[in-house]
C-alpha cells in the first residue's frame, strides 16, 4: 500500500493513525505472533531508520540534539547519556522473545516518544559496551569491593563484642593482690 494511499483511506474514512496501528499490531500478534516476533527487528528499524528526504520540514523534527564541542560536559551530552541507558533498556526488553503485545507497544511507544534515529540506538548500544570496558569504572568498582568485604571483616569483629546487664557480669574469682608493692627493704623497716 502507498502512503497516499493510507492518508486518503484516513480521512475519508475518519480513522485515527494511531487507532489503526494499535489495532493492527494487536491484529498481526494474536492472529500471526510467531511472524510478528520474527519481523519486530525489521519493524524496529524502519521506526528509527532516518527519515526520507521528501518529508516536509514541518513534519521533520530533529532527531538527536547536538551538544556543543568543549571540555567537560554539557547539560546535552548528560542528556544524551541518560537517552541512551534508557535505549539500551527498553532495546533489552525487546529482545525478550517472551514480551507480551501490550508490553512491546509500551516499549516501543516509549522509544518513539524519545525522538531518536536508528543510528542513534546503535551508537547506544557501542557506548554501552565501550563503557563497560572503561578502566576506571572497574577499579572503582573493584575498591568498592574490597571496601564492602572490610566492612563485613569489621561487621564480624562487632558481632563478638557482647553487651552485658550489671547484674550478668561474672563474678570476680579470689585471687591474691599484693597490697605492698614495694621493695622487701621497705616492708622490713615497718615501725610498730
Amino acid at each position: 500500500m502507498d502512503s497516499d494511499d493510507l492518508r486518503s483511506i484516513l480521512t475519508d474514512g475518519g480513522l485515527d493513525l494511531w487507532d489503526l496501528i494499535d489495532a493492527a499490531v494487536s491484529v498481526a500478534a494474536t492472529d500471526h505472533p510467531n511472524e510478528l516476533r520474527s519481523r519486530r527487528d525489521g519493524i524496529v528499524e524502519r521506526l528509527f531508520a532516518p527519515t526520507s528526504l521528501h518529508v516536509s520540514d514541518h513534519r521533520h523534527r530533529p532527531n538527536v540534539s547536538l551538544g556543543i564541542d568543549g571540555c567537560g560536559e554539557s547539560p546535552v551530552e548528560e542528556d544524551e547519556q541518560e537517552e541512551q541507558i534508557r535505549i539500551v533498556a527498553i532495546k533489552d526488553q525487546i529482545e525478550d522473545p517472551d514480551q507480551s503485545e501490550e508490553g512491546l507497544c509500551d516499549l516501543l511507544q516509549s522509544l518513539a516518544d524519545m525522538e531518536i534515529t536508528f543510528k542513534a540506538l546503535k551508537k547506544a548500544k557501542e557506548q554501552q559496551k565501550d563503557s563497560m570496558m572503561d578502566p576506571e569504572r572497574l577499579a572503582s568498582a573493584r575498591r568498592r569491593l574490597h571496601e564492602n568485604y572490610q566492612e563485613a571483616e569489621n561487621a564480624k569483629k562487632q558481632r563478638t563484642i557482647q553487651v552485658m546487664d550489671i547484674h550478668e557480669l561474672p563474678k570476680k574469682k579470689n585471687t591474691f593482690i599484693a597490697r605492698n608493692k614495694g621493695s622487701s627493704v621497705q616492708a622490713n623497716n615497718k615501725h610498730w
